[in-house]
Parts: C-alpha cells; structure tokens; sequence
C-alpha cells in the first residue's frame, strides 16, 4: 500500500536490508513548497485530523528536527 501510495505521487520506495542490523524503508515522494498561510487552510479543511498524532521513529536527529516543521 505504502509503495503504491509513494508511485501515485510521483515517487518511489523500497528497502535496504542489512544482515545482523535490520531494514531501512525509503520512498521519495513530489510535492510543493508551502507557506504557513496554507498550512492553517489545510487544519480548517481537514478537521478529522484535527488532534490526530504521527509516530515518526528516525535515530538522525536532523531529520527529527525537519519532520517537526
């Protein structure tokens, strides 16, 4: 579902397996740069969202720092 998901937006994924360390799942994915003005239009258009909560797991800290904007 994922891989079809990532497809449909122009991207792709897969994963990287490393015996004796695990797997790493990567897509890619296009989209558009937004402002903050359209980011309070997408809360007042969703509001089933509103509240919801995304478990993001990632030991870089960098990308935790990014997926927090």
């Amino acid at each position: 579902m994922s891989k079809r998901l990532s497809e449909a937006m122009g991207g792709q994924m897969w994963v990287e397996t490393e015996i004796d360390r695990g797997s790493t799942f990567r897509f890619t994915m296009m989209a558009m740069a937004t402002n903050t003005n359209t980011e309070s239009k997408l809360k007042k258009s969703q509001p089933e969202l509103t509240e919801k909560q995304v478990l993001v797991v990632d030991d870089n800290a960098t990308n935790r720092q990014i997926i927090t904007l």
